[in-house]
């Protein structure tokens, strides 16, 4: 998959550069070294990382048409990841139409108005869905960063339609202000709105107030649902051992949750989902924290 991005991204300068290869091609190679060293270093201290696996099964035609309908309007902040759209629901289905068709046709305007040398850029950006829809950790799109890929393309696609504009607003610096801006009050402010309200508090209140509860009772061990241990884990900075029932990140820290003494481990759901537990609901004390029911076994007291 780093590959395939790498080879999109390399493509349109590769194609305008050609003849001047070995003046740039050693900076970005070098740049590109220094950007991956962490996870270098990293496979060099643990050994290969396994394969990524796909979390949703999808066929190829299945992700070519998630990408259009699910991943990129999260994206554009119109979808939010539980999958509903943001109110009213036509306009902001209308509006990602506008905006997914729009930034496709803007490759082609692109290459009208400024002839073959835009051709790359139309070309790595029509390829980037047939191309990144082969890997199969892709059809899961409930994430917009997953759509991270594609955007370089697109908002160069965006973009080309400024070449519409007279060329005396197009070169104005007020364009680089306030772009910006309304690209961020339109499409994200909306869809922060809809998960969160106009709550101004500290989103992450609750889940401290977890960890307290935890470093309480010394209980170093916590499972359940997957946003709740993993926030509580991060806030607890390492004073922490945490696995979920679903996906797991981690697989040192699961391997030590799991070796430990089942009446030692504390576990964590947000609330209406069904607490699954190893020991008895009577071997539990039941404390919510606001979304949270935080399952403490009785023996930590």
């Amino acid at each position: 998959m780093f590959g395939a991005v790498a080879l999109l991204a390399l493509a349109v300068p590769s194609i305008y550069r050609w003849r001047e290869l070995r003046q740039w091609w050693l900076c970005v190679a070098a740049g590109g070294l220094v950007g991956v060293a962490p996870w270098l270093l990293f496979i060099y201290q643990h050994g290969r990382p396994e394969s990524a696996l796909a979390t949703v099964r999808t066929t190829y035609s299945e992700r070519l048409e998630r990408f259009l309908t699910e991943l990129l309007p999260r994206a554009f902040g119109l979808r939010a990841p539980d999958g509903t759209w943001l109110s009213p629901s036509v306009v902001t289905v209308g509006a990602a139409a506008v905006l997914i068709l729009g930034s496709l046709a803007g490759l082609v305007l692109l290459v009208v108005r400024r002839g073959a040398p835009a051709l790359p850029i139309l070309v790595a950006g029509v390829l980037a869905f047939p191309c990144l829809a082969l890997f199969s950790p892709l059809g899961f799109v409930n994430d917009a960063r997953y759509a991270l890929p594609f955007l370089p393309q697109l908002l160069m696609g965006l973009g080309a339609w400024s070449l519409l504009l007279p060329q005396a607003v197009r070169r104005s610096p007020w364009l680089i202000a306030v772009l910006p801006t309304m690209w961020a009050l339109v499409l994200c402010v909306p869809v922060i709105h809809h998960q969160s309200g106009w709550a101004f508090m500290d989103p992450d209140r609750d889940a401290r107030q977890v960890v307290t509860e935890l470093q309480s009772r010394d209980i170093r061990y916590l499972a359940g649902d997957y946003w709740g241990t993993y926030l509580v884990d991060y806030l607890a900075d390492h004073s922490l051992q945490v696995t979920t029932d679903g996906t797991v990140r981690l697989q040192d820290e699961a391997a030590v949750v799991n070796a430990a003494d089942r009446s030692a481990v504390a576990y964590i759901f947000t609330a209406g989902q069904d607490p699954r537990l190893p020991l008895a609901v009577e071997n539990y004390r039941l404390i919510t924290v606001g979304p949270y029911n935080l399952y403490i076994p009785l023996a930590a007291g």
